[in-house]
């Protein structure tokens, strides 16, 4: 049996004004009292910023990640520490996912909770408290069990996280990874003529699906190079290359280089520094790499 495994659960009742770096992987659940949050991920871009006015919600958070919040005297906010190696970010150090049995699943930066939830998830949050305090074995394997329960409703939330066609088109693109989907397959899953999809995608983000798909397989290699130990080889077949020579003519293509000489430059870059943004249609990025992927105008 395979179940996250909690290492610290408690609720947080006192007004408090913080700064944090995540040190554990954790899911909040915040009832009331939070006055203000931003969520940031390791490298500084922001990953989520709270609306009030939504009211309760759960959250995950992952090693390396700084929140920035402000809660109030009213404050009711149940905090679970586990262990969960399935949880983690995406490649480019951006997005969360849950990667199990060759399937992974993005998780939103949050799920907002509705009223008529907000009694039924508060009692299991407690309950689970209470249970993991124990320190019993049987109670600690049936806390195991409600965080699975939590985190089983944080997957199950597509009604605020449902995209346009468009921006599913991003997602399917981001997702795969190797690129074995056609666009024109892409386009159709999203329920748009290929045509039809160029127009849109490059309407919402400035910037055509191939261009996008090319700039997404760039931000894997460079990735791949700066931060692994892994061969050309590898790194072809990571990228849905069969051979290494197809490598080499992409890099040519787009860098005037050889995969070598890429590599031994990426080489003398701290993967934290050298990083592209999570978003391809926005910079900066490094200088060398701006003749391709510039922002686009």
């Amino acid at each position: 049996m395979n179940l996250p495994h909690i290492l610290h659960a408690g609720v947080f009742r006192k007004p408090e004004r913080y700064r944090q770096i995540k040190c554990q992987t954790s899911i909040s659940f915040n009832v009331k009292g939070l006055k203000r949050s931003i969520c940031y991920y390791p490298d500084g871009k922001v990953r989520w910023i709270y609306e009030p006015e939504k009211g309760a919600f759960l959250s995950i958070g992952l090693p390396g990640m700084t929140v920035d919040f402000e809660y109030g005297s009213d404050r009711e906010n149940y905090v679970i520490a586990f262990d969960c190696p399935e949880i983690q970010y995406g490649p480019d150090g951006h997005g969360l996912f849950l990667n199990r049995d060759h399937c992974c699943f993005e998780l939103p930066p949050c799920v907002w909770i509705s009223n008529l939830e907000l009694p039924v998830l508060r009692n299991q949050c407690q309950t689970l408290v209470q249970l993991f305090r124990t320190a019993l074995p049987r109670d600690a394997l049936k806390a195991d069990f409600l965080l699975n329960a939590l985190l089983a409703r944080y997957l199950a939330d597509p009604a605020e996280y449902v995209p346009d066609p468009v921006g599913k088109m991003r997602r399917l693109i981001d997702q795969d990874l190797e690129c074995r989907l056609p666009l024109a397959q892409i386009s159709r899953e999203c329920g748009l003529h290929r045509d039809a999809a160029r127009q849109a995608f490059q309407k919402q983000y400035h910037i055509s699906p191939g261009e996008y798909r090319i700039r997404r397989r760039i931000q894997r290699m460079i990735f791949l190079m700066s931060s692994s130990s892994m061969s050309m080889k590898e790194i072809a077949g990571e990228l849905g290359m069969k051979h290494a020579s197809h490598l080499n003519s992409f890099v040519k293509q787009h860098f005037g280089k050889t995969p070598g000489e890429l590599y031994r430059e990426c080489g003398r870059y701290e993967s934290a520094s050298f990083n592209l943004p999570a978003d391809p249609t926005e910079g900066p990025v490094p200088e060398y790499c701006r003749r391709f992927l510039g922002k686009h105008e």
